[in-house]
């Protein structure tokens, strides 16, 4: 789910009630404890108001979920459910997290889009290639390349007179095959702007490939490890090169930001400027710490910059009903709903904003 789609959550009425269960497949009788763990959630919510029909649509999405996930999230509006997901990932330290409230809780959601990075997986070898195209959504597409094969392939040292000969014949096979793998890899990588091409297979033929793609598909490739066995096991591998990427993407926003207030720019920090900015679209990119807005909140309105620390100062505004809301909750939908973006850091991290949110700007007062 990109954050495009998260954006429009908000626009639902809400009330929103979110549910977030830890459906572990690999533990005995799972499918019984998962069972158990949704009907204590659906009693906690049930005894917060939670309409009898949206609890029933929800308990229809966790049947099975142990089978496509460790978790699964479910977000409901007052019509019934909006989104449900299943991820990689479980709840932190908790089997369930759920509540009810003005505003849904899109973190776990946030999470995932900032992992689902387009990338390609390729195992390849001197007949062709196997390439699979990952795209967020969990959208997923195999292509299967056969190259040219003759005797070369398998009788590179006949002996005698003609091992020239026959060596020579089977490099250019090799090196037109190659080629063929990289024609199709460049026309992927065209369409779909993969942040990382993770290649493994054969020594030679990987080694052929990178001298065939030109240098916008080359500068992407990565060693996913070698003559692997299979496409699942270079998607394996391939996850830690994609934390790679996710942590250079960080390291450079909060780059920007450290330059940006050095120069006391385009650049705010703590809960009340960054919300100022945020009521102005002024945030190009939100940056918030995983925690940080625990137990802190915000007041809110019918539209999205529609923010402030204090309902005074939205009534001034011309709010005539501000709405208590989670903090978090309440600037990821102003980013959001302003056209911005947002990054979450781990949190432990040692850089980034002073109280754990902040921003870079569009522009500068």
């Amino acid at each position: 789910m990109s954050q495009t789609d998260i954006a429009r959550l908000f626009e639902a009425d809400g009330p929103f009630t979110t549910v977030w269960l830890a459906t572990p497949g690999s533990i005995e009788n799972t499918a019984q404890q998962l069972e158990t763990r949704w009907r204590n959630v659906r009693r906690e919510l049930a005894g917060a108001g939670v309409a009898d029909d949206v609890l029933d649509e929800i308990e229809g999405r966790t049947v099975d979920a142990h089978t496509r996930g460790a978790s699964l999230v479910v977000i409901a509006g007052a019509q019934g459910v909006l989104h449900s997901e299943s991820l990689p990932a479980a709840p932190p330290g908790e089997d369930a997290v759920a509540g009810t409230g003005p505003l849904p809780d899109v973190l776990p959601l946030l999470r995932q889009a900032q992992r689902s990075l387009p990338h390609l997986l390729v195992l390849t070898d001197r007949t062709g290639a196997e390439i699979l195209v990952r795209l967020p959504g969990g959208r997923e597409r195999t292509i299967e390349i056969e190259g040219g094969t003759g005797p070369e392939l398998s009788r590179t040292s006949p002996g005698g007179w003609s091992q020239l000969r026959f060596q020579h014949r089977a490099e250019n096979l090799w090196a037109a095959n190659a080629g063929e793998v990289a024609e199709r890899l460049t026309r992927l990588t065209d369409a779909v702007s993969p942040r990382l091409i993770a290649v493994a297979g054969d020594v030679r033929a990987t080694q052929l490939l990178a001298e065939a793609a030109p240098e916008r598909v080359s500068r992407l490739i990565r060693d996913a490890g070698g003559d692997l066995a299979s496409i699942d096991e270079v998607a394996e591998q391939a996850a830690k090169l994609l934390d790679e990427v996710i942590e250079a993407d960080t390291a450079e926003l909060l780059a920007r930001f450290e330059q940006e207030r050095g120069q006391d720019d385009q650049a705010v920090e703590g809960a009340g400027a960054t919300v100022g900015a945020l009521a102005k679209a002024q945030v190009q990119t939100l940056l918030l710490r995983e925690g940080a807005a625990a137990g802190r909140t915000a007041w809110i309105g019918p539209e999205p910059l529609h923010i402030a620390l204090e309902p005074g100062a939205l009534r001034a505004a011309g709010v005539a009903d501000p709405v208590e809301a989670p903090f978090a909750g309440a600037v990821v939908r102003a980013v959001l709903g302003g056209g911005g973006e947002v990054r979450l850091l781990d949190a432990d991290a040692s850089e980034g904003p002073a109280g754990g949110v902040g921003g870079l700007l569009r522009w500068s007062d």
